[in-house]
């Protein structure tokens, strides 16, 4: 539940969510290149994630660090881990209520990441028999916003980009990219303002 825990205990669980950041998106990363988000969705994403004034920002802001992580963790570690747990032992408890974490992320990649992420978070509310380290790890591991180019369109991360190669380009896998004439690479679709 939410018990309380040290000073010690919440900053080891602030600094630990800080560094699964790269991991997380490294994984986020290779699942995107097997099952790459359409370009309506990333739009669609960055647009939700791009505040247009402070109160929106600030509403974002409270939504994805507080309400978001404190709503998850009383639900899949503080209810349905030990729920399960208590029933059917620990390590189903363990991996039911991170399943249930995951597939609540929708996207692929989301889904193992938060899949990944849940197992740490199940594991430190276990270890500190209290829900507040996961509370204070997740919104540090949590929802990053998508990747975009210097000109604002939607695009890969830094570390997808080298995996392509010296060209840079983001966007969808090699596979799957079509052949580009010279006329259409310079028409290229903007991102609307506000969307």
């Amino acid at each position: 539940g939410l018990r309380a825990v040290s000073f010690g205990t919440v900053v080891a669980a602030a600094a630990t969510g800080a560094t699964m950041q790269i991991p997380l998106a490294e994984i986020a990363n290779l699942v995107e290149e097997v099952v790459p988000i359409p370009l309506e969705e990333k739009l669609r994403l960055a647009a939700l994630v791009s505040p247009t004034s402070f109160l929106s920002g600030l509403g974002l802001v409270l939504a994805v660090v507080a309400i978001a992580p404190v709503a998850e963790e009383l639900v899949f570690r503080g209810l349905l881990l030990p729920g399960i747990a208590r029933g059917s032992g620990l390590g189903i408890g363990v991996f039911v209520s991170t399943l249930g974490f995951a597939i609540a992320h929708v996207r692929p990649a989301s889904v193992v990441v938060a899949f990944v992420g849940g197992l740490v978070l199940a594991f430190t509310t276990v270890r500190t028999r209290s829900i507040v380290p996961s509370i204070i790890r997740s919104p540090s591991s949590g929802p990053r916003r998508p990747p975009v180019d210097d000109d604002g369109r939607p695009g890969c991360s830094p570390s997808a980009r080298w995996r392509r190669g010296s060209s840079g380009r983001c966007g969808p896998s090699p596979r799957s990219r079509r052949p580009r004439t010279r006329a259409s690479a310079r028409a290229r679709p903007s991102v609307p303002e506000g969307t």
